[in-house]
């Protein structure tokens, strides 16, 4: 999708149900969606929020500017150092040990700069563990509410 050409032709196509659900597949939501924790109602809304909303366009002519198939992140979008050692705002950040976006190691890399951040590692497959382990998951979340109270 790196030529934009591609990406707009691309967006201009209403995907179906059969690439809505490999797009999900690549995001780690395989097994959820076989054993119901992605159920069809979430399949159909995510298919409608791709076929019906701009969403789908903004989703592919954005993501040239962001990453590069060769390059990986683009370095001018990237957030240095610098400026995640700025973010004082308690934050917790929950991700997927094999997200397949970004494992464990890049989590760490990102979050480490960020003073007093907390990463949560969920031994999960997904890009959105929020989705396979929703419990898990609000839990966490309002266990870092009550603490930053």
């Amino acid at each position: 999708m790196r030529i934009s050409g591609v990406a707009v032709a691309t967006a201009r196509i209403p995907p179906n149900r059969m690439a809505i659900r490999a797009i999900l597949k690549q995001l780690g939501l395989g097994e959820a969606m076989r054993d119901g924790r992605v159920s069809d109602v979430a399949v159909n809304w995510f298919h409608s929020l791709m076929r019906d909303t701009p969403n789908m366009r903004n989703e592919l002519t954005a993501t040239p500017g962001l990453f590069h198939w060769r390059k990986g992140i683009n370095p001018d979008v990237r957030l240095d150092r610098e400026t995640l050692s700025a973010i004082t705002t308690p934050s917790l950040f929950i991700w997927s040990t094999d997200d397949p976006i970004g494992n464990s190691d890049v989590a760490t890399a990102f979050t480490s700069p960020i003073p007093g951040a907390r990463l949560e590692l969920l031994d999960d497959p997904s890009h959105a563990p929020w989705i396979t382990q929703p419990d898990r998951c609000a839990d966490l979340i309002a266990e870092h509410l009550t603490a930053a109270q």
